[in-house]
């Protein structure tokens, strides 16, 4: 793809049929044996029977590419700046011509498979994939196969072929796409939590993976978190480019809220950039809020950091797919013969097969640079969560990809500076035991070395001389700012996510690029295209320490305590690759251009209104509010000050001008009258005020002017005015007025104006509990009435969260005594009773009746003890903030969220976990129990009351089978403004 733009029109024909095929088993043609479609899970899996065959599926097709050899070179040729070759990319109608399987292949293909009943539902222009579809039975009478149901280790069902597959046609095959579902994509985002502002519910901590929490590295976002041009600031300072010509792709199989995206642009004081979506395999675009909110923020989070490195691209285009392995071959396929974009970045692992490596290459030979997420599980060895580096990276012959590890940014001045960096790794938490997390890194099984990474020296880090390695570069993956899953209604009201992952380091690098291609087209070169080939050649090269940050402290991305594999070292590693950029200096070396002479400027898109009336209405506290002013964005601090002079000429008469509030002024005159107001206006940021605990205030301003003007007869007219002048700087315009009368005018305007603010009162503490129990007894011993019993009660498992409440038991009874001696004694002293209560309240009734069995000892004076036994009926009333306590083992861990009782947070031997939820008002309730790989294992919902609502789960997953021992993540998700607001922990399992 060169730097100019080029639009290719491509009709493909396909004809009902070429020739008369005989169906079925008659097809005439040899029989050819596929390989690489059974998943080696299958040695483990337990068969659960065959697959219904009515199932409808999917399948994509995939033909080889022809002169591999021819195209190899090429490759080697386009990369290789000494070569004349050199930058002279193919466009996709190119590639197919020289590359692409021919028509005749592709249309014996199509011609097999409606022969075997399998229906033809997308041709791809390069000819590489045909997509049908089919049912199960004819599937399988096509290809000879059986596909039976099996069992993954969490208890989840998935479908594959228990042989390879085989087919009766000459014309070649490389792969079958979707004859198995074992693997599906996923959002490399593995940790996030997210936090509410003026208007949401309380923060809810959606997924494990924060351990320790992210700590704020002083960004500008909220809570010190990292956005918009803290990502300029730390990686292009003072680099004018901001992208402008240039598109970004982005991979997703998921969708997003507008919403969230343009609340973001207006918060972080960013442009409205375009986002076209392009969706494909028949994906209707809608976001899956509550079913997969971890891809709807994935695809959130990819937007934001695009535009927030490169605000002023032409388009971000977001390609989306549903969530399977077919799909995302078709998904590739598109975006290479689209060739829209130079740059594209990919958040999403557990996809690719053999049909993938093909449409790296042509994304390679058109000039698009494809940035792929290293995954967030630390360095990929045994003894870490994933021992293997996922896929697609390790597809054989994946290697035109840019892998991007993860890095922990430290910034001064909030977010205006660049600090340092290290190793991003998230130690494990024994006490909460949350999952650890780390940038990806590690030695590809399936992966030779490339070309590239031959003369790099692998000794001190640790790296294969014979296998790929990776990452790449790394970019910042900890305490990111998202709005997604419509977390924005306005810029006071919203909640946010606080991200970590290497998800938004790949989508940083694509932005990054775009920056460099922009100065590259400028200057006359052409994209820099698989920018692998260039970034070793500089991390090689005597610029590299001016062009990268290299982060060489000896931290590590291994998560299992060895920390020889892998470390940060100086030079190429594979925990940080060759780090991150620096900015200016790394963009010249990559397009051989100078940098462009611009000055940095900062766009404020303002709406200033000024109308001189008679009637000023002032603001809240703190803020004026005439004229409006709308600054986006306005840097903190800074004042800018207006002084307008407005020119309100009357027109001759019968013209009418409209003014606010409307001012009717009957004059004849010859004179001349001159005003001149001068406002003064500051603004600070946003110009909104939200006072925190503001009385309710009553302002009262009255305004009284007398105007004489001497006028002189001539005629009579009429003006109702209002100009509305909209000054884009500080002018200091002049407002003359020519009227002619001989009348007097009198205005007196006594405008009165009330503002009433709600005062906010937080308490800041909670009153100390105190459970008091009165006792009351008619007994035919002689005692001391009305005892007072003063007990604290202590729950065995110790909440993390919640204050002790306050619990007041009121008890009343009337006790027979039974005596074991018709002694006559008198007691000298208060008796001393020693009882045993317990006392189990339920929340969260108010009044529960409980009739315990009490036995109370009394110690007399006299020459003998009397043991009297009675049944108090006692009255227990509880406030309205319960506390719960739970009955499991001292070493177990409940949620103490108010409002929400987990128990027991570790099943032992099938015991089932219960959920109880204490809502404020009726709401929907839904209960998600996620594996750690992110994948839904089981779901249930309810009509919540007002009240306490059970949910229990069985230990099973939504086919009905046990799932295995581990740790699971559960959300509970109620309607937004009902207490409770969501709640997320973990569970663990133990069979």
């Amino acid at each position: 793809m060169t730097g100019t733009i080029r639009r290719f029109l491509f009709i493909l024909l396909v004809p009902i049929a070429i020739a008369l095929w005989p169906a079925g088993d008659a097809w005439a043609a040899g029989r050819q044996q596929l390989h690489g479609h059974v998943p080696a899970a299958l040695a483990t899996a337990p068969r659960m029977g065959a697959l219904d065959g009515s199932t409808p599926l999917r399948l994509v097709i995939g033909l080889p590419l022809r002169n591999q050899p021819k195209l190899d070179q090429f490759l080697k040729d386009v990369y290789d700046p000494k070569n004349p070759q050199f930058h002279h990319y193919l466009t996709p109608e190119q590639f197919t011509e020289q590359f692409g399987p021919t028509e005749s292949d592709y249309q014996a293909v199509m011609s097999f498979a409606q022969a075997h009943h399998l229906e033809v539902t997308a041709a791809t222009p390069g000819r590489s994939l045909l997509e049908v579809s089919g049912t199960a039975a004819d599937i399988q009478k096509a290809f000879y196969v059986n596909l039976g149901q099996y069992q993954r280790p969490d208890g989840s069902l998935f479908y594959a072929p228990d042989q390879e597959p085989s087919l009766d046609l000459d014309t070649p095959i490389l792969h079958i796409s979707g004859l198995d579902n074992y693997s599906v994509p996923r959002p490399a985002l593995s940790g996030f939590v997210i936090h509410s502002s003026t208007g949401r519910g309380a923060a809810r901590k959606i997924s494990s993976g924060l351990s320790p929490l992210a700590t704020a590295n002083a960004g500008s976002a909220p809570a010190s978190l990292y956005w918009g041009t803290d990502f300029r600031n730390a990686y292009v300072p003072n680099v004018c480019l901001t992208g402008a010509g240039q598109s970004v792709a982005l991979f997703e199989f998921e969708g997003y809220v507008t919403n969230d995206i343009e609340g973001y642009e207006s918060m972080a004081g960013l442009p409205n950039v375009p986002l076209t979506n392009v969706l494909v395999d028949g994906f209707n675009g809608t976001a899956k809020t509550r079913s997969d909110p971890n891809g709807v923020i994935e695809v959130s989070l990819d937007i934001e950091m695009a535009i927030s490195m490169a605000p002023g691209l032409s388009q971000v285009l977001v390609y989306e797919a549903p969530n399977t392995a077919a799909a995302a071959d078709l998904l590739l396929s598109k975006i290479a013969s689209d060739d829209k974009a130079e740059q594209i970045s990919c958040s999403w692992t557990g996809f690719g097969d053999a049909n993938t490596p093909a449409l790296f290459q042509q994304l390679a030979s058109q000039g698009q640079a494809f940035f792929q997420a290293a995954g967030d599980y630390g360095a990929y060895v045994t003894g870490d969560p994933i021992p293997t580096v996922p896929s697609p990276i390790n597809e054989s012959s994946a290697i035109q990809m840019t892998v991007v590890g993860g890095t922990e940014l430290t910034m001064g001045g909030t977010g205006a500076s660049y600090q340092s960096e290290t190793t991003w790794n998230a130690p494990l938490d024994t006490s909460s035991g949350l999952v650890t997390l780390g940038g990806g890194g590690g030695v590809c099984s399936s992966v030779s070395i490339p070309s590239y990474q031959q003369t790099v020296n692998m000794t001190a880090n640790m790296g294969s001389t014979v296998l790929r390695n990776i990452p790449d570069v790394s970019m910042n993956a900890d305490n990111i700012f998202v709005l997604a899953d419509k977390s924005y209604t306005s810029n006071t009201n919203y909640s946010y996510y606080q991200v970590v992952g290497t998800s938004a380091a790949a989508p940083l690098w694509a932005a990054f690029l775009a920056l460099a291609n922009q100065q590259g087209a400028a200057g006359g070169a052409n994209p820099i295209g698989f920018a692998n080939s260039a970034l070793y050649r500089i991390g090689q090269g005597s610029d590299f320490n001016q062009d990268f940050h290299d982060i060489r402290d000896g931290s590590t991305n291994n998560l299992n305590g060895n920390s020889s594999l892998y470390s940060a070292v100086t030079g190429y590693d594979l925990a940080t690759g060759w780090g991150s950029p620096t900015g200016q200096s790394l963009i010249n070396d990559l397009t051989g251009v100078s940098a462009l002479v611009c000055t940095p400027t900062v766009t404020a898109t303002s709406t200033k209104t000024s109308t001189p009336t008679v009637t000023h209405t002032p603001a809240p506290p703190t803020a004026t509010s005439t004229p409006t002013i709308t600054n986006t964005p306005v840097p903190p601090t800074k004042t800018y000050t207006f002084t307008p002079t407005i020119t309100n000429t009357p027109v001759p008469p019968t013209a009418t001008y409209t003014d606010s509030p409307t001012v009717t002024n009957s004059f004849t005159s010859t004179d001349t009258v001159t005003l001149t107001p001068t406002q003064t206006f500051t603004t600070t940021g946003t110009s909104t005020n939200t006072p925190t605990a503001t009385p309710t205030p009553t302002v009262t301003n009255s305004f009284t002017s007398t105007d004489t003007v001497t006028l002189t007869p001539t005629p009579t007219y009429t003006t109702t005015s209002t100009p509305t002048n909209t000054p884009t700087a500080t002018p200091t315009p002049t407002v003359t007025n020519s009227f002619t009368s001989t009348d007097t005018v009198t205005l007196t305007p006594t405008p009165t104006f009330t503002i009433t603010g709600t005062p906010t009162n937080t308490p800041t503490a909670t009153p100390t509990p105190t459970v008091t129990n009165s006792f009351t007894s008619t007994d035919t011993v002689t005692l001391t009435p009305t005892p007072t019993y003063t007990t604290t009660s202590t729950p065995t498992n110790t909440p993390t969260t919640t204050p002790t409440p306050t619990v007041t038991n009121s008890f009343t009874s009337t006790d027979t005594v039974t005596l074991t001696t018709t002694q006559t004694f008198t007691t000298t002293n208060s008796p001393t009773m020693t009882s045993t209560i317990t006392n189990t309240p339920v929340p969260p009734s108010p009044t529960e009746t409980l009739i315990p069995s009490v036995t109370v000892t009394a110690t007399m004076t006299a020459s003998s003890t009397t043991t009297s036994t009675f049944t108090p009926t006692i009255t227990n009333t509880l406030t309205p903030t319960p506390s719960f306590v739970a009955t499991d083992s001292p070493a177990d861990t409940i949620s103490t969220a108010p409002g929400l009782l987990v128990r027991p947070n570790v099943s032992r031997g099938g015991q089932s976990i219960d959920w109880l939820v204490n809502l404020a008002a009726p709401s929907e309730i839904y209960l998600k129990i996620y594996d750690l790989s992110g994948e839904l294992v089981y779901q249930t919902e309810t009509a919540g009351t007002a009240g306490p609502n059970p949910l229990v789960w069985t230990l099973q997953n939504q086919s009905g089978q046990k799932v295995a021992s581990g740790i699971y993540i559960y959300l509970v998700e109620v309607h937004d403004g009902v207490s409770p607001s969501d709640r997320t922990g973990q569970v663990l399992v133990l069979r």
